[in-house]
């Protein structure tokens, strides 16, 4: 296996990790570890949205088609799959932030009681 093939493993990996336990912690309700998985799934969309918008002809090259040449066209629909994350991750990052600085002031107390 390749380094390329393990990065692109490890990546998918990365990307899949939030929304699965997503899932399996909004089943036990509404706890911590189902909003601190919210928190990292808007962060991984915010940062990929970025480096979507960022780096759409690298990203081409290095981890989507190595063989072939960047196209223009596949880098400007890249980048609005980019604006696309940016936008959603930006909105839920904000509100569980502003949720967390609001309603959580001491977080000792806030995760005492999610137990």
């Amino acid at each position: 296996m390749t380094n390329r093939t393990r990065i692109k493993y490890i990546v998918l990996f990365l990307i899949f990790l939030p929304f699965a336990l997503n899932i399996i912690w909004s089943i036990t309700g509404l706890g911590w570890l189902y909003w601190g998985t919210r928190f990292f799934l808007y962060a991984e969309e915010l940062w990929g949205g970025l480096l979507l918008i960022i780096f759409p002809m690298a990203l081409q090259k290095k981890l989507f088609w190595p063989d072939a040449d960047p196209d223009r066209r596949v880098a400007a629909l890249l980048m609005v799959l980019g604006i696309y994350f940016l936008a959603i991750g930006y909105d839920g990052f904000s509100s569980i932030s502003r949720r967390w600085l609001e309603d959580c002031t001491n977080i000792a107390t806030c995760l005492s009681y999610y137990r």
